[in-house]
């Protein structure tokens, strides 16, 4: 299930895309993002301060993060980034700027859990480090990169069993 859900019993929003299938470290250090970054926006559109970008330049930006990932162009007009020609910007960079604001709003309780997102923007999400990981083998055998796929993949599951993220690229 994919999406946010208002749950107007406990007052609140449940997102349901973050699961990040790398540890429950992770899926909490990105709920404490998503926080954040949320009371940020809400702010700044109740004070006037950025207007709502159109639904077709969201869908966009969305559909070229999923092609793309962090390395995607995005419009994210509603956001300060350094831009091309076009007006784009890297989604990692939008993504930073989102966590510097994001930070002024965060409970002190979850700055550990914002400085681990600080750590995925830089390094990409799980399936980007993963790739990142495996491209070294693309030209291997079938047997050699079906043993290194296996090897990220055990070191994945003894990740979620430490509760601790995946340090494949960095993290």
């Amino acid at each position: 299930a994919r999406g946010a859900v208002f749950k107007f019993s406990r007052r609140a929003m449940e997102v349901r895309v973050l699961d990040t299938q790398e540890c429950v470290k992770l899926d909490a250090a990105i709920a404490a993002f998503v926080r954040a970054a949320l009371k940020h926006l809400t702010r700044r559109v109740l004070a006037g301060k950025i207007e709502l970008p159109p639904h077709a330049v969201l869908v966009q930006d969305f559909r070229a993060t999923v092609r793309d990932g962090s390395a995607a162009r995005v419009a994210a007009p509603h956001f300060a980034a350094e831009r091309d020609e076009n007006g784009r910007a890297e989604a990692r960079a939008v993504l930073r700027a989102l966590l510097a604001e994001a930070r002024k709003t965060a409970r002190r309780d979850e700055a550990a859990y914002l400085e681990l997102v600080g750590r995925v923007i830089e390094t990409g999400s799980l399936s980007e480090r993963i790739r990142t990981s495996l491209r070294r083998h693309e030209h291997a055998s079938d047997e050699e990169f079906t043993e290194a796929a296996r090897r990220v993949y055990i070191e994945l599951m003894d990740c979620l069993e430490a509760n601790e993220p995946w340090r494949g690229r960095g993290l």
